[in-house]
């Protein structure tokens, strides 16, 4: 059964997916654009609570029927996007964001996508600009909602109504509550888990529920004039908020008021209904699932081939081809896959489809994993660029390596330089301490050293920190244990401390003794890894961190070169002081703090190439070898024997 159709629902699916589009199209008037998604959000909680709620009325509610409707509506333009975009991501795509490419669109196919991203990635990073179906995130959390909701409906609503909207009232409460707790605790869960978002879709679903009941509604110019502070409430957000936001939680309660306010107060008669109906919204409403599903991976593709100085140039055309694609399949695919076919017809197409993706997918897997140069992208790297540069975007460059692990933590653990030596350097740290290793092993066999090396990835070394991103392996217990071990190692070890500090202060993610990180508490915490070990006779230094880029440097050059000339990201000096003011102000007092700026940056630039060319970060933060030797050389000049604090 459909409900009474609503024009205005379509153009506020408009207002939705527009900012959307002009968000990750990285449009400075629409910072806050990713609140489309929760407009969606209570837009999709609304209509499908009223189909379902007509349907248990007629007594003919069906959860085969409800599902068979719902993958009609979803999976044709799913399946065809996955389709279209596997051949261009095998032509446009390196080895490494291939792989991880089939990975995200397997998830997404499965609806775990937000799961998936969850444990990957992070929707405002830079590095989301080249993921392709990172926006199918929130198709996951609609699908797992409605494998819960419609059956809960289904069985108790007919006999006890009254419990069940106390129940969803509950759930409302309890998930807005969770999400803003998590805000604090884990911020990218959330963004990304179902728990956090279902008040959203419950909002749409506690309104349809309302009109349901025949509840009284404003009327005439009240109506009108909260129709249009809906309307404000949700177009303020797209112009307001920004990606550094705590969100959702409370701050979502904007735009989801405010789609509320449009759903329920916009009625045939009231301006905002007229202009919502009128046909340049609705003819981009009806199209909106497609716009949203197509824009990403078009923007991302063109992104990998030509670089973001041509998606920049070209990103009008890039919005208008993403429109176009989006009405080409809305006429030819959607429309008629959710009305014209039979039962029959739908599912075997649907199932071709799929088996197609999937055997597709499969192979080029395969492929890729034994013959990475069978991507013509790699082939044209190959040919045309540094083979260093080749070797680091491949992920195949040959560096110092460190396989042992903690038995109990996992934290990488083991010795390097001079195996004849006595023990007399510890390096701890994160990621960074992993890129600096390979250095530290050259210098440390030159000058008679035997280090030992202690890192986790993604967990800066400060006693006190958590990372709620790696909660399970990033916590004040690791760091315990390791300045357990440190300790254990003979008296009068030289302790280099090397991460991302200034990442730590400034991170959603992590806390220092479950509070926000601050200067006064990195300071004290370091202090008392500093008043620890000086009871073991130890030296302790803490390495400022480097300079941070927007994008990664060797996929960066690649495209550019591809593009006709070599254009390098760059972090202006002004910036990354800026960025690494917190680590300063906390920690350049003290005698064992070393800075770093002297030798990542001039004046002006943070450059991230030197003057021969070769690469100093090779990613966003990492160190390439020739630099890995050479800031090796750099820290230890700096902690001879008269660094001695």
């Amino acid at each position: 059964m459909s409900i009474t159709y609503r024009p205005e629902v379509d153009g506020l699916r408009a207002v939705a997916v527009v900012p959307v589009v002009f968000y990750h199209a990285g449009l400075e008037f629409a910072p806050g654009g990713f609140v489309g998604v929760d407009v969606f959000f209570v837009i999709s909680g609304f209509l499908i609570t009223s189909l379902i709620l007509k349907d248990l009325d007629a007594g003919r509610f069906s959860l085969v029927r409800f599902y068979e409707r719902r993958a009609r509506r979803i999976l044709p333009a799913l399946v065809l996007v996955m389709l279209v975009s596997l051949p261009v991501a095998w032509l446009v795509l390196m080895p490494v964001p291939f792989r991880d490419y089939l990975e995200s669109l397997l998830s997404a196919l499965l609806f775990y996508s937000n799961f998936f991203f969850y444990e990957e990635s992070s929707y405002f990073g830079p590095a989301a600009d080249f993921i392709p179906f990172l926006h199918t995130w929130s198709l996951a959390i609609e699908e797992q909602y409605y494998i819960i909701f419609p059956v809960v409906m289904m069985l108790f609503w007919q006999r006890l109504q009254v419990s069940v909207i106390f129940a969803l009232v509950v759930a409302f409460l309890a998930s807005l509550t969770l999400s803003q707790l998590a805000l604090s605790s884990n911020p990218t869960g959330a963004y990304f888990l179902p728990h956090n978002r279902a008040w959203e879709l419950l909002a749409g679903t506690g309104l349809a529920l309302w009109i349901h009941k025949q509840l009284p509604l404003p009327q005439g110019l009240l109506a009108d004039f909260l129709a249009v502070i809906g309307l404000l409430m949700v177009l303020l957000a797209v112009a307001v908020y920004q990606s550094d936001m705590p969100f959702p939680g409370f701050t979502a309660l904007m735009p989801v008021l405010g789609t509320a306010l449009i759903l329920s107060c916009a009625t045939s008669s009231t301006k905002t209904a007229k202009l919502l109906g009128a046909k340049p919204f609705v003819s981009v409403g009806l199209v909106s699932y497609g716009f949203y599903l197509w824009h990403v991976p078009v923007f991302v593709f063109f992104r990998h081939r030509f670089g973001l100085d041509a998606f920049d140039e070209m990103v009008w055309v890039l919005i208008a081809l993403a429109l176009f694609l989006a009405t080409i399949s809305y006429w030819l695919v959607e429309r008629p896959m959710r009305f014209k076919v039979g039962h029959k017809v739908f599912l075997g197409i649907l199932s071709g489809a799929v088996a197609t993706l999937l055997a597709i997918g499969f192979w080029q897997d395969s492929t890729v994993k034994d013959e990475p140069a069978s991507l013509p992208t790699y082939q044209w790297a190959i040919k045309n660029g540094p083979r260093e540069w080749v070797q680091y975007a491949s992920n195949s460059i040959a560096r110092f390596q460190c396989d042992e692990k903690h038995p109990e933590f996992h934290y990488f653990n083991c010795d390097f330089g001079d195996p004849n030596a006595d023990q007399s350097l510890v390096v701890w740290g994160d990621s960074l301490t992993w890129s600096l290793l390979h250095g530290l092993h050259t210098e440390a066999l030159k000058t008679g050293l035997r280090g030992r090396a202690i890192y986790m990835h993604g967990c800066p070394p400060i006693p006190s920190l958590t990372n709620f991103e790696l909660a399970r392996t990033c916590t004040k217990d690791v760091h315990e244990a390791i300045l357990q071990e440190i300790e254990t190692l003979p008296k009068g070890q030289t302790v280099l401390n090397w991460g991302s500090l200034a990442a730590a202060l400034n991170s959603r993610h992590i806390r220092f003794n479950d509070k926000v990180p601050t200067s006064e508490l990195l300071r004290s915490s370091i202090q008392t890894a500093v008043d620890r070990l000086k009871a073991r006779d130890a030296r302790f230094f803490v390495i400022e961190p480097g300079p941070i880029y927007d994008y990664e440097v060797v996929q960066t050059l690649l495209q550019s070169l591809r593009s006709g000339a070599i254009r390098p990201p760059q972090r202006t000096t002004q910036a990354h002081l800026q960025e690494i003011s917190g680590v300063r102000e906390a920690l350049d007092n003290l005698d064992f703090y070393i800075r770093t700026s002297g030798f990542f940056c001039n004046d002006e630039l943070c450059p991230a190439l030197d003057a021969s060319g070769d690469m100093i970060i090779y990613d966003r933060n990492h160190l390439s070898i020739k630099h890995s030797i050479r800031f090796a050389q750099f820290v230890m000049q700096r902690v001879g024997p008269e660094s001695r604090p």
